[in-house]
């Protein structure tokens, strides 16, 4: 590690921090001690809104709604297709953490203070409590575990927390072009054209690109290409990591849990780039 004593969190840093499991949580906080100061962006919080935040909702709301744990699952089993993935994956992390936090209490002793209730519907009962407090809780907690947050280019200014409407939640609006002022993404990237420029570079010149790369390379060939057209929401979205890189303090490193692609992002912008392996260098 290098002796900046700046760090920002990008997205799945701070979704790591917020939602995942003890062990993970230790790790990040002892990366976080060679720093002084945390940095976080706006951007970053519309990603956690419309992904991981919006898995958990999802989740939360066939808990409260399906009548027993076998139609949640149900539920569950149809995200298998590719387009689904990310969501998936979320949230049967998600479900096993939720099972290890109650199997740390004795089973009988549950079974025994419950009696009214089968042990399904208790469980079931205590998954949605669960899935409740994490919404809540990472919400309200993120802007609480750094130091700053960044947003340079007004990106989605009136965010707000999802709403509990009985017993779900609305996490409408979601996507940033719903909000009701228009960000200021084109002027960033063309006071930052350089910038963009060299990561643009440095991704054309990998040998093999990924479909994620590919799609952010064609991305920002078009946002750089017209620098007075609106940015459309999809390019936008396609450059997230290379958006959160540039927004960076200049003196700072990018913590992520991303690295096949921040690495090439972040050298060239020469910034380091910081993955859970730097717990080995420390």
């Amino acid at each position: 590690m290098n002796e900046s004593r700046k760090v920002f969190l990008e997205t799945t840093i701070m979704i790591d921090r917020l939602c995942k499991d003890n062990e993970t949580r230790s790790k990040i906080e002892k990366i976080l001690s060679n720093y002084d100061k945390t940095y976080t962006s706006n951007y970053a919080r519309m990603e956690f809104k419309k992904g991981a935040l919006q898995h958990f909702i999802y989740l939360h709301g066939k808990v409260a709604q399906c009548k027993n744990l076998t139609e949640v699952f149900e539920a569950i089993s149809k995200l298998s297709s590719s387009y689904h993935r990310n969501k998936l994956s979320t949230i049967l992390e998600t479900v096993t953490n939720y099972y290890s936090s109650i199997c740390q209490e004795r089973l009988s002793k549950i079974i025994n203070d419950h009696d009214d209730i089968t042990f399904e519907e208790y469980v079931k009962e205590m998954l949605e409590s669960y899935l409740s407090n994490l919404i809540r809780n990472s919400w309200r907690r993120f802007d609480k575990v750094v130091d700053e947050i960044l947003n340079p280019m007004k990106c989605f200014v009136d965010i707000g927390a999802p709403r509990k409407m009985g017993r779900v939640y609305d996490n409408t609006p979601r996507i940033c072009d719903k909000s009701k002022y228009k960000c200021e993404i084109r002027r960033f990237f063309n006071n930052n054209s350089e910038s963009f420029s060299k990561i643009l570079k440095s991704l054309q010149d990998l040998t093999n690109s990924d479909p994620e790369t590919t799609k952010r390379i064609g991305s920002l060939k078009e946002i750089l290409r017209l620098r007075k057209k609106d940015i459309m929401p999809k390019d936008c979205w396609n450059c997230s990591d290379a958006i959160m890189a540039v927004e960076a303090p200049h003196d700072s490193d990018i913590f992520n849990n991303n690295q096949k692609h921040y690495i090439p992002i972040c050298d060239a912008l020469s910034k380091q780039s910081v993955g859970y392996d730097s717990l080995l260098q420390t």
